[in-house]
């Protein structure tokens, strides 16, 4: 297999693996939304995992939109201080309303990058 074939294979995974990730986003977002903080909380480890995978993916196969992986982190960001602030709330509207948006961007992106 040469780099292409294995970048194009890469890729493919990624985008399958992005629906995974969006729907654990949306679980979790409905968890915490619902009053079930514990459980909603359990998933972000793996939630960020996920993200990290995917931006070595972006980084690895040479992805040309890195303002996307910038995007990202700065959300991250925001969602870190806003669970330090014990303000829950404001980390489910960050992961519905923000991160979940760059997620579907970034799975948009791959999948342009397949065709």
């Amino acid at each position: 297999m040469n780099n292409a074939e294995l970048e194009r294979e890469t890729l493919k995974t990624a985008n399958e693996y992005m629906n995974n990730l969006i729907s654990g986003v949306k679980y979790s977002v409905e968890l915490l939304y619902g009053g079930n903080e514990t459980e909603g909380f359990s998933m972000i480890p793996s939630i960020c995992e996920g993200i990290q995978w995917i931006t070595q993916v972006l980084v690895l196969t040479g992805n040309k939109n890195k303002d996307l992986v910038d995007i990202l982190f700065k959300k991250l960001e925001e969602i870190v201080e806003s669970f330090e602030n014990k303000d829950y709330i404001l980390v489910a509207d960050l992961l519905n309303y923000e991160l979940l948006q760059v997620l579907e961007d970034i799975k948009m992106d791959i999948e342009e990058n397949l065709d």
